[in-house]
């Protein structure tokens, strides 16, 4: 898609932008090969309200997320709750064996938000 890139609507199957143009073949697309490079993940956040990935709308590489890795906790930037922090210390704590605390995983996912917007202004 090009960038900046018109607003696109979810209608059924369809990416739709303005100008009627089905943007969903190349999503599929891309969703399968971005999530052959993803493996192995703990969690994933997905932009809200995205009809490519919101897990509020059933985004399309949001459902491709679901159906590869069914258990994942999956969340938006909103769903940063307790609940998933929790989950990614959880992991991190099984795989490394060394404890984290969950103001950490916070901060540390707030920064990488705040550090990826300032990317992208620049």
């Amino acid at each position: 898609m090009p960038v900046p890139r018109p607003p696109i609507d979810l209608v059924g199957e369809s990416l739709l932008d303005p100008n009627g143009r089905d943007w969903a073949p190349q999503m599929h697309s891309w969703a399968a090969a971005r999530l052959k490079d993803l493996a192995p993940l703990d969690g994933i956040v997905l932009k809200r309200k995205s009809p490519s990935c919101g897990p509020d709308r059933a985004g399309l590489f949001a459902e491709r997320v679901r159906s590869r890795w069914p258990a994942l906790p999956l969340v938006d930037e909103a769903g940063l709750d307790d609940a998933f922090v929790a989950a990614v210390c959880r992991t991190f704590e099984a795989r490394t064996r060394v404890p984290i605390a969950a103001r950490t995983v916070r901060e540390l996912l707030e920064d990488a938000m705040i550090d990826r917007k300032a990317h992208r202004k620049s």
